[in-house]
């Protein structure tokens, strides 16, 4: 099936199995901010922004995405002038 999404601010179309999760897409082009964990999405290591709001990409379907706004850690700052979550990512 067909899902377009605006990742980071990028229109992105891409054909996927109906039972793909959006943790799984995203790490397949190259968002790898967003990190395996759980089953039960309990540690937050897979959350993402979907239209503003936080939630576990490791339990939500690819096909919910579809004509969505998705924000990763990536989009949050620059190399030159990390936001504050990219620095305590690189602190711990």
């Amino acid at each position: 099936m067909r899902v377009d999404i605006n990742i980071n601010g990028q229109d992105q179309h891409f054909e996927v199995h109906p039972g793909l999760l959006l943790l799984d897409l995203l790490r397949q082009n190259g968002y790898h901010s967003v990190k395996y964990s759980d089953e039960f999405g309990d540690s937050g290591c897979d959350a993402v922004l979907v239209d503003g709001k936080l939630l576990n990409s490791g339990i939500y379907l690819a096909a919910q995405a579809h004509k969505r706004h998705v924000v990763t850690v990536e989009a949050l700052g620059t190399p030159d002038n990390l936001h504050p979550i990219q620095q305590a990512f690189i602190e711990t």
